[in-house]
């Protein structure tokens, strides 16, 4: 597939590069070709589980944690429309009952900055958006970023070796880099810490800001971009859980075969 899109007005977004990572024509049909395409469950029960977490966050459903379980089976119909096999949907409707009735991280409400926070900031010539789930205060007064996740990342391992989860964590961590990066520039706190809610698997992940970190999620930015700009054949990259259950061009894509 060739094509000379023009990017120069575009505002960019760490989801529109993962995107391409993952595979460069879903990438494409995405966002050069407008197919929206159609949505997957996974998505929306995350989408499900963010909203609660909001409304809590927010003070919206009050200060007993039970609200957040009622708020979740009030929610379910409404958020979850794609199709999943039954079994599936009824595992996570438990699992998500489960996690709201176990109590979720909760810092003081006191500590809360800022909820679903909009960032519009630059990374080298160019214009970025963004959103993080939760931004509180630390003791000390400096600032951690939480960013909600429904993937199973897991704690760092220390081994003098990454392991693949090491190498995905890291991955992931470029997206809160990015998010630092921006909320310093906005606002000057220093942000010491950087968190993910994995609420499937119940664990929260923290890693400590390093300068290096955010110095490698920038440079990786500005390289996805030149990629993105300077490519003229936007290959798929079939993977069979992506594809199959995904990405949102699977129905119209002929590699999804």
């Amino acid at each position: 597939m060739r094509c000379s899109p023009i990017f120069d007005d575009w505002v960019w977004s760490y989801s529109r590069l993962r995107l391409f990572e993952q595979c460069p024509y879903a990438f494409a049909q995405r966002y050069l070709y407008q197919n929206e395409g159609v949505n997957n469950f996974y998505a929306e029960y995350g989408s499900l589980v963010h909203k609660v977490l909001e409304q809590w966050y927010k003070g919206e459903l009050g200060t007993n944690e039970s609200t957040m379980a009622s708020a979740f089976v009030r929610l379910f119909q409404k958020y979850i429309n794609a199709w999943i096999d039954s079994g599936t949907r009824a595992k996570y409707f438990m699992s998500g009952l489960e996690y709201f009735n176990g109590g979720v991280f909760a810092p003081p409400f006191s500590s809360i900055l800022a909820v679903e926070k909009r960032l519009n900031f630059n990374v080298g010539d160019y214009r970025f958006v963004g959103v993080i789930d939760l931004v509180y205060r630390n003791p000390d007064g400096t600032v951690t970023i939480l960013d909600h996740k429904s993937h199973n990342l897991r704690p760092r391992s220390g081994r003098k070796k990454p392991t693949k989860y090491d190498e995905e964590l890291d991955s992931y961590l470029t997206q809160l880099y990015l998010y630092a990066h921006a909320l310093r520039m906005e606002t000057g706190d220093k942000v010491s810490t950087l968190q993910f809610n994995c609420f499937k698997n119940r664990i929260l992940v923290s890693e400590a800001w390093t300068e290096d970190g955010e110095k490698h999620a920038l440079e990786w930015a500005e390289n996805t971009i030149k990629a993105i700009t300077e490519c003229t054949d936007f290959e798929a990259r079939p993977d069979f859980f992506y594809c199959k259950n995904l990405c949102e061009s699977r129905q119209d894509c002929e590699y999804n075969e």
